[in-house]
This record gives structure tokens, C-alpha cells and sequence, in this order.
């Protein structure tokens, strides 16, 4: 598996599945030429034959050798695999969870959290097939990076995902909850922010340091919403799961809502909040960011980091 060689599966795309599917080990092993062949192929078997048995292998080698590869490399590979799985059917979503419960990079595990989610087909029917069992894994301790799986469940932007995840918010400490905050592809959902804002009066009140830094990241992930929105409305309603249920149309349970009327709806929350916030307050940042004005005077207000 020299270095200088080319991917077998961008190189020869037949000849790759076909090793893909062949159960002799060594034979993978000789037909493959690179890392990136074999983490490839490894994960997609693991997707399509579903052996737990094969498990401890494919994690020690994840582990072992794949983590030691540089992150853009690692993001790479796994963008083969997933249009990979999108072409196959989403019964091999499983090939997309050795990155996602593996790495340790927020942008593979958020990025493979959100695809596992949307791609993976459904047991009787139920969109919330794969959000829950992301969650049982979770519950397992499974995840190297929980933070950044419960932050790609949260960027799908959906209301029954973020029940199934507001339980684990609590257990997370300030640079986890960065962590998932950052995990923001730019499509704003009203549930995501009134789930930062439960999040805050859970917060609000305590005076304790672990809880005041953890208030501020909440915030700051707040003002991500608000600033780094790339479309020109707050999402409101369900995500198909799976999304290529819809083909290329529009969701059909999406609402777009007008971000002024949006803002609007939230003021006396956020202003409540504010209220509550011990100076110097980092509230009015979000407020700010939202087109709204806060009451607090430039003296209660800390400086923007």
C-alpha cells in the first residue's frame, strides 16, 4: 500500500467493490493499494455484511493506523464512503459509523452523524430509526467525540431529535458544549434556537464558574445561529428521514419563516434572560445579533470576545 499509488476506488471503481467483496482478508490486503482503499473498504463491509464479530478488527485498525492519518485525509476518505453508500441504498449507513463513533475531528463525526442520520434506511417506518440508535450508542458510551455526535444530531435541525438529545445536555462540560455549537452547517432551525434557549434558563440562575462558562458558550453558540445563517429564513417543521425520501423537492413539512417576525417572537425571552444574567452580561451579544436591542447599559455588557 504504497504511498505514491492512487485509490483503487477513484482510480478503478469496479475492480474496488469487487474486492470489497471478498471475504478472503489477505486477498483485500493485496488487491488494495492504499491506506485509504482499506479503510474504505473495511468500512463499507462493515455497512453492507453488518458482522459484529468484525467490529474489534475494524476498530483497532481505525484506531491504530487511520486516526494517524491527517485530518483532511480523513475527512477525504470519508466523503468516498458516503457517496458511496448513497449509491449502494441506505441499508449500508452502518459504513459511515466507524467515523462517526471512531474519530475524533469535529467536522468527520458531525459530518458522519448527520449523514448517518439522513441516509440510513428505517425499520417499520419510523423516521426516528436512526436518531434513536445514535442515541442508544451515546447511552453506551460509544462516541470518542460525544460533543460533536450530539452536535451533528443537533444541526439536523429537527424537533423530535432535539427531545431525544436534551437529557445529555446538562452532563456537558464548557469545552464539549463549544464543541457542539460549532457544529452548525448554516441552515438555522426555530427548534435548535429554542433549544439553546431552554438551555440557558436552565443556566441562568446558577453562579457557580462551571456554570457560567457553560452559559457563555451557549450564548456564543446563540449568536452562531443568528450571524452565520446561509439562507434567507428560520427553518421551522420536520426533516425526512430518510432525505432521499423527497428526491431533489422541497421538504414537505418545512415552513420558512421571516427572520424579523422569528426575532420578534423570542424578544421577551432573550429579554428575561438578560435580566437574569449577572453583569457583565454576554446576552446582548445574541440580542444584537438577532436585530433586537438589549436593555442592559455598555457598562453591564462584556466586552465581545
Amino acid at each position: 500500500m504504497a504511498s505514491e499509488h492512487k485509490p483503487l476506488l477513484l482510480t478503478d471503481p469496479p475492480r474496488f467493490m469487487e474486492i470489497v467483496q471478498n471475504h478472503d482478508a489477505e486477498a483485500r490486503v493485496k488487491g488494495l493499494n492504499t491506506l485509504d482503499d482499506m479503510m474504505a473498504c473495511e468500512a463499507l463491509r462493515h455497512g453492507i455484511y453488518n458482522d459484529p464479530s468484525k467490529l474489534p478488527e475494524l476498530a483497532e485498525f481505525y484506531r491504530r493506523y487511520f486516526l494517524e492519518a491527517p485530518v483532511e485525509r480523513r475527512r477525504e476518505v470519508y466523503g468516498h464512503v458516503a457517496m458511496i453508500v448513497e449509491q449502494i441504498g441506505g441499508w449500508t449507513a452502518g459504513a459511515l459509523t466507524p467515523f462517526m463513533l471512531l474519530d475524533t475531528d469535529l467536522g468527520v463525526v458531525s459530518t458522519a452523524t448527520v449523514d448517518y442520520t439522513s441516509v440510513g434506511s428505517l425499520l417499520d417506518n419510523d423516521p426516528m430509526t436512526r436518531p434513536r440508535d445514535v442515541v442508544m450508542m451515546i447511552e453506551k458510551g460509544i462516541p470518542e467525540n460525544l460533543a460533536a455526535v450530539l452536535g451533528g444530531l443537533l444541526a439536523l435541525g429537527d424537533p423530535r431529535v432535539c427531545e431525544l438529545i436534551r437529557p445529555y445536555r446538562s452532563g456537558l462540560n464548557a469545552e464539549q458544549i463549544t464543541t457542539v455549537t460549532k457544529c452548525f452547517s448554516g441552515f438555522t432551525a426555530k427548534c435548535v434556537v429554542e433549544f439553546y434557549l431552554d438551555w440557558l434558563e436552565e443556566l441562568v440562575d446558577q453562579r457557580d464558574y462551571d456554570s457560567e462558562a457553560a452559559y457563555g458558550n451557549v450564548v456564543a453558540g446563540l449568536c452562531r445561529l443568528a450571524t452565520q445563517r446561509r439562507v434567507p429564513f428560520i427553518a421551522d417543521g420536520y426533516r425526512p428521514f430518510p432525505v432521499s425520501s423527497v428526491g431533489n423537492g422541497p421538504w414537505p413539512d418545512l415552513k420558512m419563516l421571516n427572520p424579523e417576525e422569528f426575532a420578534a417572537s423570542i424578544e421577551r425571552q432573550l429579554l428575561d434572560l438578560e435580566r437574569r444574567e449577572t453583569a457583565p452580561r454576554v446576552l446582548p451579544h445574541a440580542i444584537r445579533a438577532f436585530g433586537l436591542t438589549p436593555h442592559s447599559s455598555g457598562e453591564e455588557i462584556a466586552a465581545a470576545q
